[in-house]
């Protein structure tokens, strides 16, 4: 019965190594790091601006009216809130999924976390279109008259080419396009402030509202703040 024992640990070692290739033990793949704190910090701050400010900032003031920075204040207060509750769950169950997991854990249906991880993609994907949409629109036909869909479509493949490229290239992509970003707001505070300062900016009109119910204009522009 020894003997038995013995083959078969012979016959084990001799797939290990077999398995290795030269007999050496198999050391774990690791992936390369290519996110760089500062690479992090600019894809994070990308990521919370967004390219909604520049999209629906006059649909909101249009809902409103000169006061529409009360709907940012609402639909801040609820981001903050939901922010609150992710730095609670994520430090107790610190893995990948994000809301999906987390309605795992709280409910074990994997019906209800299906829904939710359904409900998560198609936000990404119906923002990443609406978004494209926008930029295909007022901003590219300043350069070139094309139909917006053709270029929000042409603009969609050239971004998930990138990101098929590496994560490397869409994070530095990603750190041009938030510098742009931030340049833009930082020149509209400028403009702002050089208005203040001339004496010509209507100090009444940030306190105005459309003709309705105000809490209700309010939170129609609120919900479309959420997602700017």
């Amino acid at each position: 019965m020894s003997g038995t024992s013995s083959d078969r640990a012979g016959s084990q070692s001799s797939r290990d190594q077999s398995d290795t290739g030269s007999g050496r033990p198999q050391q774990e793949e690791k992936l390369e790091r290519s996110i760089t704190g500062k690479l992090l910090f600019f894809y994070v701050l990308g990521d919370v601006l967004g390219s909604g400010i520049y999209a629906l900032i006059g649909v909101i003031a249009l809902e409103v009216g000169g006061a529409f920075w009360m709907a940012f204040v609402v639909g801040v207060t609820v981001a903050m809130l939901t922010g609150f509750a992710y730095a609670e769950l994520i430090t107790k169950y610190p893995q990948a999924a994000g809301a999906a997991l987390y309605v795992h854990k709280a409910f074990g249906n994997r019906i209800l976390t299906f829904i939710v991880t359904f409900c998560m993609l198609a936000a990404s994907i119906a923002a990443a279109g609406a978004l494209a949409l926008v930029f295909g629109g007022p901003y590219f036909q300043e350069f070139l008259d094309i139909p917006s869909k053709v270029t929000a479509v042409v603009f969609i493949i050239l971004l998930a080419l990138l990101n098929f490229r590496g994560i490397s290239e869409s994070v530095k992509a990603n750190l041009a396009m938030s510098l742009i970003e931030v340049s833009g707001l930082l020149l509209i505070l400028l403009i702002g402030a050089v208005v203040l300062g001339s004496g010509e900016a209507n100090l009444s009109q940030p306190f105005e509202f459309n003709e309705g119910n105000t809490a209700l204009v309010i939170l129609g522009g609120a919900a479309i703040a959420f997602f700017a």
